[in-house]
């Protein structure tokens, strides 16, 4: 999967609002006109959204919604009740002509409408990752290489300004420093990151970690596939050894959204 606007959707930038009160329900502003919400079977994994024109369709969980609609990464939505996280949902509706950022104000509203959802913002502590240089003289491992592209128009560059990313490896050329950091939080760890490198600028870049629940195939070559799952390390060691920069547990102060209430949703 390519480098996309997706992750964009997540990056948390909102402002703060009131601790304790719940946000008043969205009542004015772009809705769907029409929309339907089906529940997937147990242990789906269908993901993604499909925008069109006057038409919008996707599988989300709960979380995944609340995460695109109010653009917050999921590890920095709380108290959410474990269903909201496990049970996915196919979600398809209509919509009128629309602009920019519309999408996410028609699904705040659809989440306050078919799953009676109640948020508010405030600042708590929480668990992150603190990102720090781990060689004292701040030097670079060698899948970790700076560079000066002009990034600007991608699609006439795509091999050397992109991003891919699969289960226990991310690539990237001529990545923003800063959005890899928004990929370690949102694509790779699940935990906020607070980045202390002092790190700026474009970057190439290539991490390759054991996933933990990758499978080797059967048959003559089980032993061998064994043998190089075995030789990967683990994330924190893969960071630390191929980029020159390491991860480590704490605690600090975030800007998160609280799941006040939310319900299953009403029925078509």
């Amino acid at each position: 999967m390519t480098h996309s606007a997706f992750i964009l959707a997540f990056v948390c930038g909102a402002a703060v609002v009131s601790a304790h009160a719940p946000a008043p329900q969205q009542t004015d502003g772009p809705t769907f006109e029409v929309s339907s919400i089906k529940p997937l079977p147990a242990g789906s994994t269908r993901a993604g959204y499909r925008p069109q024109p006057t038409r919008f369709s996707g599988s989300f969980s709960v979380i995944e919604a609340v995460a695109f609609a109010h653009q917050i990464p999921q590890s920095r939505i709380v108290e959410a009740p474990q269903w909201a996280r496990d049970q996915r949902y196919e979600i398809n509706a209509t919509t009128g002509p629309r602009k920019p950022g519309d999408i996410n104000a028609m699904m705040r509203h659809l989440l306050e409408q078919r799953f009676a959802l109640r948020v508010h913002r405030e600042r708590r502590p929480i668990p992150v990752y603190m990102l720090t240089m781990s060689r004292s003289d701040g030097a670079l491992g060698p899948a970790l290489q700076r560079v000066k592209r002009d990034c600007t128009r991608p699609a006439e560059n795509l091999s050397g300004c992109s991003a891919s990313w699969g289960e226990g490896r991310y690539r990237s050329s001529g990545q923003e420093w800063e959005v890899f950091v928004g990929s370690l939080e949102t694509r790779i760890t699940g935990r906020p990151v607070v980045d202390k490198t002092g790190l700026s600028g474009q970057f190439d870049i290539t991490l390759e970690w054991n996933a933990g629940n990758a499978r080797a195939p059967d048959g003559a070559g089980n032993a061998a596939a064994l043998a190089d799952l075995e030789a990967q390390p683990v994330l924190f060691t893969a960071i630390r050894e191929q980029l020159g920069v390491k991860l480590e547990s704490d605690t600090a102060a975030m800007d998160v959204l609280v799941i006040d209430s939310v319900n299953r949703p009403t029925p078509d």
